[in-house]
């Protein structure tokens, strides 16, 4: 039957009797919903991220792909997307290129460390439809700040910076703080051995400042921050250098040798540690109570400067009074901190002492004792004793004394009165004593002591017993003089020495009421040894060794003196009586004798002019007296 209505392809067109073909979809039904999308890692950064998904292969006019970062939404929502807005940071980007083939997308201007949401959006004439959210992809945390200095100590160091969570808009889960001594081109470089400290606990990214420990003292430091989450991690910029606070100053010594009367030399190691100031405390030590060293500085304690301060290593603490005791200290700073060394001290000045005339000096004049006196009770009472102490001066055969260097003459001694020269020496067999014996039968004792380190009591004592012989034969020698030839003779092979032998108790007598050890007669004799000094061998600790007894045949006693002292021969400053001598040898019989004072007597042509008596005994034991 033929159809009356006409060809129905002409009607229906091109797509009658074939059908419409739905494999890319139908454009008169919705999309159906599109899988969530993954992460392209190659494509992550602090601020991009890329994602994926499988072509669509439906009929799609557009595809659109939001992201929503999940920390801008209300927690514990499960659909982020439902506050989606810009304005709290949420994208969306229209995929290029053909929607029904497309596979990827990329976000920009990210925010750092944040975990954003992915959805697809599909849209045809039938409608729009929404995709399911993707898993929480990460960007990477955003680069950290340099620390800051904040304050440092001798082996620590204080930074602060920035807390890493942005807010709480940036997820942190590792904090690393990295240290290097400043100086390499690169510090953090493995050759350079940098340290590091982190803290991956859930404080790490709100942290704000941290101590650095184990540390050098004064040595400069950078660090640099690392901050990382489960997509990576950001290297911060490296700070600027910053000093550890100097440690304490190295340990005060002393110069002995250079000890004076006004000046103290102090050595210690080099300091570096970048020092800006080294400076010398010091102060007087004075009160009975004992005291701190802060408590003695504020009694007029005083700080000097110390220039070099990374450099130097000795200085001299200068304008001392003489013979008094100092306590010393070092103080250090750096631009970072001040640090305190420990106290050196007391150190004891020498006592001021110029050399004036031919002999100049302070001796005591020991008081007189009364009644026996044994060895052993002289002994055990020289620490009671007080006498007075005096500035001593030889001036030609006078010895004069006053009560200070610049002040008055008190007494005075003319030396052709001089009988012998006695002393006792200490347990130790050490001089610090000695007596005076005039023609007149008077003894005076007096006693000296050194406070000079590099003088010995025991050679003080000495020098000036010989300084008192020598005046006598016009040879003088000054304690400059006396240290030098110590010096000197300390350098040279040591042979046998004469030594002192201690005074048996009945050899003291009421009449020599000071058991005297007699002056040797070649101890500072007319003849000089080699070395220009006193004569005789002397080593610094005194007279030779025990083996050589100063004395002469074995058994001889202490001797040197009698119980008659007015006599010719009485056994003083040789003669036949003078069992003293300096031995080379105990069986050496011919020892040269000191000599004896009465052979001066008051001839003028023995000693100078005679004419100085005209006053008679007054004029040769003057002033006060003894």
């Amino acid at each position: 039957m033929d159809d009356d209505l006409g060809d129905l392809d002409d009607i229906m067109g091109d797509d009658y009797a074939h059908g419409y073909d739905d494999a890319e979809g139908d454009p008169n039904i919705k999309p159906k919903p599109s899988t969530p999308p993954t992460e392209d890692v190659h494509h992550r950064s602090e601020s991009t991220l890329g994602v994926i998904f499988p072509a669509q292969k439906q009929f799609l006019t557009d595809l659109e792909v939001q992201a929503m970062p999940l920390l801008m939404a209300t927690p514990g929502n499960p659909n982020a997307f439902a506050e989606f807005s810009t304005a709290k940071g949420g994208q969306s980007v229209k995929v290029p290129g053909d929607p029904k083939t497309e596979t990827s997308v990329q976000f920009k201007n990210l925010m750092p460390g944040m975990p954003y949401s992915f959805r697809l959006i599909a849209t045809n004439p039938a409608g729009r439809t929404v995709g399911k959210q993707s898993k929480p992809i990460l960007t990477t945390p955003a680069q950290p700040a340099a620390p800051v200095f904040l304050h440092s100590r001798g082996s620590s160091i204080f930074i602060r910076f920035p807390e890493n969570s942005r807010g709480g808009k940036q997820i942190v889960n590792k904090l690393t703080i990295g240290v290097a001594k400043a100086g390499p081109p690169d510090p953090f470089d493995p050759a350079n051995k940098p340290g590091a400290m982190s803290d991956s606990s859930a404080n790490a990214a709100t942290l704000k400042q941290a101590r650095i420990q184990r540390l050098a003292p004064g040595t400069l430091y950078v660090f640099r921050l690392t901050v990382e989450n489960a997509s990576g991690k950001a290297v911060g910029a490296i700070s600027a250098p910053m000093l550890t606070c100097p440690a304490p100053p190295s340990r005060l010594r002393e110069d002995p040798k250079a000890r004076t009367s006004s000046s103290i030399k102090l050595r210690f190691a080099r300091h570096g540690q970048h020092l800006t100031h080294l400076t010398v405390q010091y102060a007087l030590l004075q009160g009975g109570a004992k005291m701190t060293f802060d408590q003695l500085m504020k009694k007029g304690g005083k700080n000097k400067p110390i220039p070099n301060p990374q450099t130097i290593q000795e200085f001299a603490v200068d304008g001392l009074e003489g013979n008094k005791k100092y306590v010393f200290r070092l103080a250090c700073k750096n631009k970072s901190g001040v640090s305190i060394g420990t106290v050196l001290g007391p150190i004891q000045t020498v006592e001021h002492a110029p050399d004036m005339l031919d002999k100049s000096g302070w001796m005591t004049i020991m008081p007189k004792m009364d009644g026996k006196k044994t060895l052993g009770r002289r002994l055990s009472s020289r620490s009671k004793e007080k006498g007075k102490k005096y500035w001593f001066v030889i001036d030609g055969r006078l010895l004069e004394w006053y009560d200070k260097i610049d002040g008055e003459e008190v007494g005075f001694l003319h030396l052709s009165k001089l009988k012998r020269i006695t002393y006792v020496p200490d347990a130790d067999g050490q001089a610090r004593q000695f007596s005076l014996i005039l023609k007149s039968g008077e003894k005076t004792t007096l006693e000296c002591s050194s406070t000079d380190p590099n003088l010995s009591t025991h050679d003080y004592t000495m020098s000036w017993m010989s300084s008192i012989q020598k005046a006598l034969s016009g040879m003088q020698k000054t304690n400059e003089e006396f240290k030098k030839q110590k010096e000197t003779e300390a350098g040279k092979n040591k042979g046998r020495r004469a030594s002192i032998q201690a005074a048996a108790d009945d050899e003291l007598d009421d009449d020599d009421d000071d058991a005297a050890q007699v002056m040797p007669d070649d101890f500072g004799g007319d003849e000089e040894g080699e070395d220009g000094g006193v004569g005789g061998d002397f080593d610094e600790d005194g007279f030779g060794d025990d083996d050589d007894t100063f004395g002469a045949d074995e058994g001889g006693g202490f001797g040197g003196f009698s119980d008659d002292e007015e006599g010719a021969d009485d056994g003083g400053f040789g003669g036949a009586g003078d069992d003293f001598r300096q031995a080379e040898d105990e069986d050496e019989a011919d020892a040269e004798t000191f000599g004896d004072f009465e052979n001066f007597a008051e001839d003028d042509g023995a000693f100078g002019d005679g004419s100085e008596d005209e006053g008679g005994d007054d004029d040769d034991f003057g002033g006060d007296g003894f």
